[in-house]
């Protein structure tokens, strides 16, 4: 519990810093260190998750970790590249969650999954990030 606290005190403050003043290195370093502690959680609690589920869980786990961490270097040196690698880490997120849930259904439902992913509007990722 003290942990998600301090991790939305943390955040609070990122959101407050936004376009006001540059990010310190001390902050960005706790920063980092929240995203990998909370990234931690988010494995641990996979953990109780069936063998299925678990790989959609790390999926999204990994998803999450590598968004909060193109925000973090968006937030600490903001510029175009980074904005475009956070949108791109997004995209990349989304992906992988979607065909990893698709991979776990059964045949019927994993076409259908398929077909609803294809149809998803949001931007594939490339090759390139």
């Amino acid at each position: 519990m003290k942990q998600h606290l301090f991790a939305l005190a943390i955040a609070a403050s990122l959101l407050a810093l936004t376009g006001v003043q540059a990010m310190t290195k001390d902050e960005y370093t706790v920063a980092g260190n929240v995203i990998e502690a909370n990234f931690q959680a988010a494995k641990t609690r996979c953990g109780g998750v069936d063998d299925s589920g678990r790989d959609v869980c790390l999926k999204q786990a990994q998803g999450t970790r590598a968004v909060a961490r193109a925000e973090l270097e968006q937030l600490y040196k903001p510029s175009p590249d980074n904005a475009r690698k956070v949108a791109a880490e997004r995209a990349k997120a989304a992906y992988e969650l979607s065909r990893n849930a698709c991979g776990a259904l059964s045949a019927d439902a994993r076409d259908a999954c398929a077909q609803q992913a294809q149809a998803d509007p949001r931007p594939k990722p490339t090759s390139g990030t």
